[in-house]
């Protein structure tokens, strides 16, 4: 059970990282 929670917490900290680029990527202006 703790092995799963620590890779559901990684998941989960992937899937934050990979939003926070999106976002970035949004904000730019592309030519």
């Amino acid at each position: 059970l703790l092995l799963l929670l620590l890779l559901w917490s990684a998941i989960l900290v992937e899937f934050s990282h990979c939003n926070e680029k999106i976002k970035n990527a949004d904000s730019l202006t592309f030519p």
